[in-house]
């Protein structure tokens, strides 16, 4: 009996120390801060196989064991036939997969990295041989963001630091997410802005880097895939500035 006991003791005593060493573990990984994803590919070429590459960091420290690294490819007009490919080898935080490209063209590559209760997910844009440019390509809107930057319909957000217009409350599934960016009446330009979005009641965090349009402006495309009241961040960085603001919008 004191023999069974004693077993009990020691399985209990283990079960309690695994647990609290997965605790630790967890708010060490949550203290080194959001995921990094880093597209390394060559932003030009010419068609033929290529090694997709994506980067993934936390803090000073490569991610090896992510939950999921999907390469999301298009041609450029061709959304809706995107192809989806996992990722084939990892090494020191590099995910890598092979993809040939089979003719000349304007395309997007999105490595859609979940990890560490994260998911971010980067656009990197590449020309592919000498594509020729067409009235459609360069009016594509939802793509490139070349948009006429129209804030009748924006909403402000205010720090000690920063002045922030959205379109958050008149966005919808298709809408990009822009942001209008100003510091001391000026406009902010060459900065770093991400967006950390997730739905109520959600753990999960979406990470999206916004492209600098010019003028303060800054854009980013996501696909909302259900309706309901989300939340986000919008995280600006420079030399000078680390910044955040919370708001809060609904996607009907």
């Amino acid at each position: 009996m004191k023999k069974f006991l004693a077993f009990a003791l020691i399985s209990v005593l283990m079960i309690a120390c695994g647990q609290e060493e997965e605790e630790s573990h967890g708010n060490e990984l949550e203290n080194l801060g959001p995921i990094d994803v880093e597209v390394t590919m060559d932003s030009e070429g010419d068609p033929g196989e290529w090694t997709l590459e994506a980067l993934v960091t936390q803090g000073e420290n490569t991610v090896n064991d992510a939950d999921e690294v999907t390469f999301e490819v298009w041609k450029q007009g061709e959304k809706e036939n995107s192809e989806m490919l996992d990722y084939e080898d990892v090494n020191d935080g590099m995910y890598t997969v092979s993809y040939t490209f089979e003719e000349d063209g304007h395309y997007f590559v999105i490595p859609h990295v979940t990890a560490h209760g994260m998911h971010v997910m980067p656009t990197h844009e590449l020309t592919i041989g000498e594509p020729e440019s067409t009235e459609s390509e360069e009016a594509d809107d939802h793509e490139h963001g070349h948009d006429d930057h129209d804030h009748s319909d924006g909403h402000s957000h205010h720090s000690d630091i920063v002045d922030v217009e959205s379109n958050f409350e008149s966005l919808d599934r298709d809408t990009p997410i822009e942001v209008t960016i100003t510091e001391d009446g000026e406009t902010l330009e060459d900065a770093r802005v991400r967006l950390e979005i997730w739905q109520h009641g959600d753990e999960m965090r979406t990470w999206i880097d916004a492209e600098d349009e010019g003028e303060g402006v800054y854009k980013a495309a996501h696909d909302f895939e259900e309706a309901g009241d989300y939340h986000v961040v919008i995280h600006i960085e420079n030399d000078e500035i680390h910044e955040h603001l919370d708001d809060s919008f609904t996607i009907e």
